[in-house]
């Protein structure tokens, strides 16, 4: 009972807000818990600080809401930021705030609804995770009795306890008189108008488009609309995990976190959330329902259990020692993963939801084990399955292992099987649809010899053939016993599948993966770059692959020496490479073309591209509205203590018919964005020119490197005529913000390399000349050119094979149809004689400005 007569409350403590004080003090309720229940719980409970919003949202849910406005702070690192979540459901007076802050207990699943809406919360610790996010959270709450009351909970009071546990810990519960008093509260707070706003407006509806849907199906009941109560959350005093709050996961994960449709509609700051929808076109869908295509699946001791599929009162299934079951399967044209919506979470495979919640976000293949085919990356299936909530475990985000998640796996091998069955069935020109028939009709080829080389690499202990991917392990003996057992050695069944994957640049265009059974393509080798931008070339290049493995597994089974088969495999990488290579642009093109098409943003963002691929970047090429031109990833050298192999950065153009790009028009914060959105750790911007003035500024607090076309002309000069640039040593370089030092760095590269001793060029092609005869092949060590060149110039240490090397890369860019270098060997490949060599040089070179004419070009 409250008491008509209000009283004062306690005296706030210190660093307590405005929100945590405003009101009239009706009555204390009492919260009983210890600081190390809090941390255990909060910090260790929820593993995401993402996870823990979801948990504020289900209270609405459980509330019976159908209507859920969620604001979220621009600046969530500001001192008046919060994050507000206001609905319309059934509210709270003080029997219900005492209630509420019972930890460790819930009536929620004893107390029914009236929609017959089943209820997500059941161990009562759900406010907790709101620990982790902020220092106080306030509720304010208009109950069915019209009065408007507020409680705040400050976390650190319990922080800063000393007794082991508290005992009554007081929450002042208060009394906000009248709407202008509650305007006064809020509007201290960013976001704080609009939600007053929404109040005084009756939490009005949420438009949503008239084609959302709930994907996990089951009975979506109309609410009893409540006319006046509604209920507030405020998150103050944000902790560094409620700044980090991400509006873009919040988004997804509402999307699919609750079954959104006509009984729920959600609205993050001024943008409605609707069912997850993909644009990517279907290929074919299902309900879960009596259109289901099979009627059994295993049981727990793999048996056949039968299910029945039924239509009313809803699409559904009955399983036997699981109940209904309902949802959607949905099976797409094209890949939904490695998409842009991927750094939120994934859209492909299995979405488990119980009572109304999915429960496996962290694993979507459901623990189901080897569903590497390429229909699971078009694949989504959603269902829901309130029987699995006796294994749910607190945090909502694990199931404990028992006979009902078995058989909701055995469903999902099930489901996942009949997808595989019906896309084998269809008669499209899918990139996926021509290899899974591919593998239907490879099953009796000659890939038996495979088997030989297999079994060879591991009885003998010899390192496999360069194309096979197989890591000699002390488990390798029982995977290559399995591999020969499910193929009957190397006669059906070898080609599972064709999969592109992020590999080193430097290795094999294609591999065959004997743990998956399957070609793995290196999507980062430049003959896949230069050859895979379509559908109908990357149908293509499966094909020749394929191919490629037939006609290799015989030649290891021809009685070559290993060795002899491996160089033929080397050296059909390398005219990969070369094919690739010619038909770029030249370096000296892209030299003259920066300086050529300043002015045009089109051509100028493609040999920007073109340049950063010569310096030895991998680019991933973009160039959409609200994207970056493109990605470019630097993949190192493993040296001692260095944790990352690799870095990104976004790159962008700025193209002008002006003298220099003006500091507004960079767009700073644009490119800052694009750095974030891709998880690079540089962004660089290259231009003509750039004003002088705020632009070092600006591009110093958005950690962006200016660098102008001329600067980058000159690091490809300096490439051509000393050799690449170290990839760890050009780090740095995008470590500046200012254009000036940007400038000044490339310079003093070129005058350290310029103080160097330099090979001339027309020694070099003598050498190579006296080393030349009609016996001797076109290909030479570095360390037989660097001897043979100090013997005829008469100098003891120099060149060393490594400078060498470099000689020859930087030719290789220049004239690849002539020079070529073994990226994995001290091997050089000539194409022609060295006369010839000289005259491409100079023909090449002429249309380079002599002031970028660096080193071994130079002359």
């Amino acid at each position: 009972m409250e008491d008509n007569l209000p009283t004062m409350a306690p005296a706030p403590p210190q660093n307590k807000s405005t929100i945590a004080v405003a009101g009239e003090h009706i009555q204390n309720i009492q919260v009983k818990f210890s600081p190390q229940f809090m941390s255990l719980l909060s910090e260790h409970l929820y593993s995401s600080p993402n996870k823990a919003f979801e948990e504020l949202v289900t209270n609405s849910w459980d509330a019976e809401a159908s209507r859920v406005y969620v604001s979220l702070p621009d600046s969530p690192s500001h001192t008046n930021a919060s994050i507000a979540i206001l609905d319309n459901g059934n509210s709270m007076d003080i029997d219900g705030f005492q209630q509420l802050w019972t930890v460790a207990e819930s009536d929620k699943r004893t107390s029914h609804t009236k929609s017959g809406r089943k209820k997500i919360g059941k161990f009562g610790v759900g406010k907790l995770s709101t620990y982790v996010l902020c220092n106080e959270l306030t509720y304010i709450c208009k109950a069915a009795d019209g009065v408007i009351r507020i409680v705040t909970m400050d976390y650190r009071q319990i922080d800063e306890a000393t007794d082991k546990h508290l005992d009554k810990l007081p929450l002042s519960v208060r009394h906000i008189p009248n709407e202008s008093a509650l305007e006064s509260i809020l509007e201290s707070y960013a976001g704080g108008k609009a939600a007053f706003q929404l109040i005084k407006d009756g939490i009005p509806k949420i438009n949503v488009r008239n084609d959302s849907v709930n994907e996990f199906g089951g009975a979506d009941p109309i609410l009893q609309q409540n006319s006046d109560t509604w209920t507030l959350a405020i998150l103050t005093s944000l902790k560094p995990k409620g700044q980090a709050i991400k509006k873009g996961w919040v988004r997804y994960m509402l999307s699919t976190a609750l079954p959104l449709g006509a009984s729920l509609a959600i609205q993050v700051n001024e943008e409605p959330v609707e069912s997850s929808k993909y644009e990517t076109p279907i290929s074919q869908s299902w309900q879960i329902g009596s259109k289901l295509p099979f009627d059994t699946i295993s049981g727990t001791n793999g048996n056949a259990l039968s299910i029945t599929r039924n239509e009313k009162p809803y699409p559904h299934i009955q399983v036997p020692g699981l109940g209904e079951v309902t949802g959607t399967i949905t099976l797409f044209k094209e890949n939904l993963s490695g998409r842009k919506s991927d750094h939120m979470g994934v859209s492909h495979g299995f979405f488990v939801n119980v009572l109304g919640r999915v429960v496996n976000y962290e694993d979507n293949q459901f623990k189901l084990p080897n569903l590497n085919h390429g229909v699971f990356a078009r694949l989504r299936v959603a269902i829901r399955v309130d029987e699995l909530d006796e294994h749910i475990s607190v945090n909502r985000e694990t199931l404990a292992e028992g006979n009902k998640v078995k058989l909701v796996r055995n469903l999902l091998h099930e489901i996942f099987n009949m997808a595989r069955r019906e896309e084998s069935n269809q008669q499209d020109a899918t990139f996926k649809a021509l290899a899974q028939t591919r593998k239907d009709n490879l099953e009796g080829l000659p890939l038996t010899p495979l088997a030989n080389v297999i079994s060879k690499s591991f009885t003998e202990a010899s390192i496999p053939p360069s194309i096979i991917d197989l890591e000699v392990r002390p488990d390798t003996g029982n995977l290559i016993n399995e591999w020969l057992k499910n193929t009957k050695y190397g006669t059906i069944d070898t080609l599972g599948n064709i999969e592109f994957q992020e590999k080193d640049p430097k290795d094999l265009l294609s591999k065959y993966d004997v743990k998956e059974r399957k070609i793995i393509i290196n999507k980062n080798h430049p003959f896949a770059v230069a050859n895979s931008t379509t559908k109908e070339q990357n149908q293509l290049l499966q094909d020749i692959l394929t191919a490629q493995l037939i006609a290799d597994s015989y030649l290891l089974s021809s009685g070559l020496p290993m060795e002899a088969c491996n160089d033929y495999f080397m050296h059909r990488d390398r005219s990969q490479r070369l094919i690739a290579q010619i038909r770029r642009n030249s370096a000296p093109s892209i030299i003259h073309a920066l300086d050529e098409w300043k002015d045009q943003a089109k051509p100028f963002e493609e040999i920007v591209g073109d340049a950063l691929e010569y310096l030895g970047l991998q680019v991933t090429r973009m160039g959409q509205k609200g994207q970056p031109e493109g990605v470019a990833t630097a993949y190192l050298s493993p040296i001692a203590d260095q944790q990352n192999f690799t870095y990104k950065l976004t790159y962008d153009t700025k193209a002008t018919k002006h003298n220099a790009v003006q500091t507004g028009n960079v767009h700073a914060a644009g490119l800052s964005r694009h750095k974030r959105d891709h998880n690079a750790n540089y962004t660089l911007v290259v231009a003509p020119a750039f004003q002088e003035g705020a632009l070092e500024k600006e591009m110093e607090n958005n950690q962006i490197t200016p660098m102008t076309a001329r600067t980058l002309a000159k690091l490809l000069s300096i490439c051509i005529g000393f050799g690449p640039i170290n990839l760890n040593q050009l780090q740095e370089l995008f470590k500046l913000y200012d254009p000036g030092k940007v400038d000044k760095w490339v310079n003093d590269l070129g005058a350290e390399m310029e103080q160097r001793s330099q090979v001339n060029l027309p020694l070099l092609a003598k050498t190579l000349t006296q080393l030349m005869t009609p016996e001797t092949p076109d290909v030479f060590t570095c360390s037989t050119i660097a001897q043979k060149y100090r013997d005829l110039s008469g100098q003891k240490g120099h060149p060393s094979a490594l400078q060498i090397k470099h000689v020859f890369q930087g030719l290789n860019m220049l004239i690849p149809s002539i020079v070529s270098t073994d990226p994995n060997s001290d091997r050089i490949f000539i194409f022609n004689t060295p006369e010839r060599m000289i005259d491409e040089i100079r023909r090449h070179t002429n249309i380079i400005p002599e002031s970028l004419k660096l080193g071994a070009i130079k002359e």
